[in-house]
């Protein structure tokens, strides 16, 4: 496995010191113990976003380009699919040092979205409610009419942080070509404190009227100093974990309940039974085998002079 280019700007997938790090971690960890079969699934749909691609044991792209991580918008929410239960492999030689920082960053990333702010037609999100200093803050904006259409042509719509000190920070906001109505945007090096990012621009100023709403849309972040990854631990956020639950309407489980979790799923064995029957005689090695024993009694008979 190897991080596509957006992966190396997101947090799900960086178990590393940088993206670098990161990569040769992947790579390793399925270089030891390589993934011989995907889900036929694997291959991404042009709306989908890879973070993991699946490569061949030289290290290059699979054919057809497979791929061991993804996700996609979703209405609201996004979706995320592994081809594969093999993430343990990061344990490998190596205990909880990347298994654990990988899940608790993919869940942490996962509700992020669930923090935004907005409107029924404007609607502002951080990829990370928490961000260190030195790393980047990735928005997204999603813009609809009043009739739930997706909004293609917005132009000039930014994102703006205003901050008492007389600081300000802005970034045009790109079109996301994968998702229509979609629109992200990078801002970085932010003031450490708590932090308000406001969308502005003409057509969300025109969608805010249509829809009546008063003021603007804005969405909070963390800005948090330079991170220290020696005393970084995602493995405790339980609040996390239960919203994402809550979200997908099924329950979070401690790991001393997973058997009696997996009691309730009502699973039943499919048992297959199957008898063939086959005539001996129809079988080539047994006529050899009478035929030579036929032939090892004569020659034991004629010496005697039994025959």
């Amino acid at each position: 496995m190897g991080l596509s280019a957006e992966a190396r700007a997101l947090d799900p997938v960086g178990v590393g010191g940088t993206p670098e790090e990161s990569d040769e971690i992947w790579r390793r960890a399925t270089a030891k113990l390589p993934v011989y079969d995907l889900s036929p699934y694997s291959v991404p749909k042009p709306q989908a976003h890879v973070l993991l691609h699946a490569l061949n044991q030289d290290g290059k792209p699979s054919t057809p380009g497979r791929s061991f991580l993804t996700w996609q918008d979703a209405g609201k929410g996004r979706v995320i699919y592994l081809s594969a239960p093999v993430t343990w492999h990061l344990r490998y030689q190596a205990g909880d040092t990347y298994h654990y920082r990988f899940w608790g960053q993919l869940f942490q990333w996962a509700v992020a979205r669930s923090m935004s702010g907005g409107s029924r037609s404007v609607h502002l999100s951080a990829e990370r409610p928490r961000v260190p200093q030195d790393a980047p803050l990735h928005m997204l904006l999603r813009l609809e009419d009043s009739l739930g259409k997706p909004v293609t042509a917005a132009e000039e719509v930014r994102a703006v942080l205003r901050t008492e000190g007389g600081v300000e920070k802005s970034v045009v906001f790109a079109p996301d070509e994968k998702t229509p109505g979609s629109y992200r945007a990078v801002l970085t090096a932010l003031p450490i404190g708590p932090q308000r990012i406001t969308v502005e621009g003409a057509d969300v100023d025109r969608l805010l009227k249509e829809e009546g709403r008063q003021g603007r849309v804005d969405t909070a972040v963390m800005v948090e100093p330079p991170e220290n990854r020696e005393r970084r631990d995602v493995l405790c956020d339980l609040a996390a974990i239960r919203r994402l639950a809550a979200a997908a309407e099924g329950s979070a489980v401690p790991p001393g309940g997973v058997a009696a979790a997996l009691k309730n799923l009502g699973l039943r064995p499919s048992v297959a039974e199957r008898t063939s029957l086959t005539p001996v005689w129809n079988e080539w090695p047994w006529l050899g085998l009478i035929l030579g024993l036929l032939t090892m009694e004569w020659i034991l008979r004629k010496p005697a002079g039994l025959l």
